[in-house]
This record gives structure tokens, sequence and C-alpha cells, in this order.
């Protein structure tokens, strides 16, 4: 989808999500933001992850380079989104799929009053080591965290911390890794939730980057009633 008018300006490259109508399940997609494009301050009401994937910007006052992550508990507005001279790719990534965004203050009322709200913001630490494993996010009790690993061709990767029960997404930002027989190339992603068994991943390029980002445990009870899973944020125009 290209997005050329309205709040957003660049295109979103849907990669899964539930349609309306049908009972949410995870989502995931890019959004490309076009260069220089400033996003404004907005809200969802799902648990979200955002994944910076290349390029450069900023949300708000936190500076973001690729291997950033960026959590928001539901009706905690973030942004503005900045993007740098060379544009902002990131993943945006839900346990339960919601359409749209809700932009403030105009949709102020649409929030429920009273509600607990948090964001999480973490990058890669210039000084961990080349390869392994680093925490990018403490590990919660509800849940939540998110790491990072670096690893080398033929390397068996497996995230070694424990689930929370609310999905994780792993996600690759550089390099290519196997799972079983599926590829997983850059800017791809995978999804995985108990009961099935936590995925075991081969590297198949050197110096292969993924970032693992796992929910809190209340992510996946979050329902939100049908007439409000679509916000009325503008539609993009569909290309080729």
């Amino acid at each position: 989808m290209r997005f050329d008018e309205g709040n957003f300006r660049g295109e979103a490259d849907f990669l899964f999500e539930t349609s309306p109508g049908e009972p949410p399940g995870p989502q995931a997609l890019i959004a490309r933001q076009a260069a220089g494009w400033s996003l404004p301050v907005h809200f969802h009401l799902q648990h979200q992850f955002q994944v910076v994937l290349r390029g450069s910007g900023t949300l708000g006052s936190h500076i973001l380079q690729p291997g950033s992550v960026h959590y928001t508990s539901p009706q905690s507005g973030y942004g503005p989104t900045r993007a740098g001279e060379e544009g902002l790719d990131y993943f945006t990534l839900r346990v339960l799929t919601e359409k749209g965004a809700w932009y403030l203050p105009e949709a102020r009322t649409a929030m429920t009053l009273g509600i607990f709200k948090e964001q999480k913001w973490a990058s890669l630490n210039p000084a961990a080591p080349a390869r392994g494993w680093q925490t990018l996010l403490e590990l919660r009790e509800d849940g939540l965290a998110a790491w990072a690993c670096t690893s080398q061709a033929g390397e068996s990767v497996a995230c070694p911390e424990r689930d929370s029960g609310g999905g994780r997404f792993y996600v690759v930002i550089r390099g290519k890794f196997s799972e079983g027989t599926t590829d997983l190339p850059e800017e791809s992603c995978l999804y995985w939730a108990p009961p099935e068994a936590a995925p075991h991943l081969v590297t198949m390029a050197s110096n292969s980057l993924l970032v693992v980002v796992q929910f809190p445990r209340q992510a996946r009870l979050n329902e939100v009633p049908a007439e409000l899973q679509v916000a009325p944020s503008p539609r993009g125009k569909k290309v080729n």
C-alpha cells in the first residue's frame, strides 16, 4: 500500500494479519516512512512493538537506528516519528490485529479514562560482544522483554529466556536464517506463541542480526470490540 496523502507518507508492506470480522490474530507490517516526513502523535488499542529495520530518525526525543525497539501499551500516545534524510523503515508488530491509528488530539475522546499506559525504548549496545545475545529490554514479571542476537553462518539460534505466553516475534534485521524448511531473509519475521514448540533457527549468512520481542502475557487477551478494530485513519492506494 502506498500512502501519498494524510498523516503518514510512504509505503506499508503487510506481511500477515487477520481481516475485519475474523477473530484477531497476529499482525506484522513494514512501514517505509518517506524521507523527512513526520508522523503525528497517535495511539493504538492493542499492545505494539516497533523494530527499526533501516534508515534513521527520531521518536519523540529518542534516536532511532537499525535494531531499535519501541513498545507501547494500549491507548498510549507516542510520537511524533520523524524520518531522516534516507527515510525510515520499521516493523510494526501486534499479537492481535488492528487497522489504522488514532491521531491526537482529535481522537482523545476515544481514550479510556484511568487506563494504565506505558512505553519502553531500547537500542543495540555498541559495546556488546560481536556475537551472541544481548538484552534490549529486561525480562519483566509480566513477560515483556526484547533481545538481539548476532550470529555467523551455520550457528543454531534459540532464545534462551523464558516465554510469557503473550507471544513473540523473531525479526530479521540483517542476513538470513532458516527455521525447518522455511527461509527467513532480511525483512522477514516469524511469530510464535505457546503451546507450539519454540523455534530453533539456523543462521544462513555471516554477521546476521535477529531481534526478538516478547509481549506481556495479557496482550493475547486484549479483546477490542469489532467496531473499534479499524481506526479512522487515512486509506492508502494499492500499488503493484
